[in-house]
């Protein structure tokens, strides 16, 4: 009988050890709604080569476990011109980010196109993903991207 539950014991032992050593690289996994993002903040600045165009958004991590936010893609299909024509572009961008996002936190993210624009966009359609890594991807925006004019 002291064989028998000192062997259950080992047994239990064991399997808390595992378990501590896998929980770790089991990771954490994501889906959409366990991250809220704030409405997306274009922004333009006059250079002498064009126009400088990149946007600003608020994210909060609502999973239950940090979160390192690994690149951002931006995806953008067409530009609107002030004065109504529209350039096809579709293309996508990628940034490295390399940010922890704890649990309930918000971070504010930034991303500016590498080239610069001819002339100042009205309109923007371009989808914005983050990368968490193994954890997953989010879609934070998918749609129109109206630039303000000043």
């Amino acid at each position: 009988m002291e064989m028998r539950r000192r062997l259950i014991l080992l047994f239990a032992a064991a399997l808390i050890v595992v378990i501590v050593f896998l929980y770790p690289s089991m990771g954490c996994k994501i889906s959409q709604d366990q991250i809220a993002a704030s409405p997306v903040k274009p922004f333009v600045v006059s250079t002498p080569e064009g126009y400088a165009v990149g946007l600003t958004l608020n994210l909060t991590n609502l999973a239950d476990c940090e979160l390192t936010a690994d690149s951002i893609r931006v995806s953008l299909g067409t530009i609107t011109y002030p004065d109504g024509s529209v350039l096809a572009v579709n293309e996508s961008y990628s940034e490295s980010l390399q940010t922890s996002l704890a649990t309930g936190q918000t971070r504010m993210f930034s991303y500016a196109f590498e080239s610069y624009f001819t002339y100042r966009p009205a309109k923007l359609v371009l989808t914005i993903e983050v990368s968490f890594g193994e954890a997953g991807s989010v879609t934070v925006f998918d749609g129109e991207l109206e630039i303000p004019a000043t």
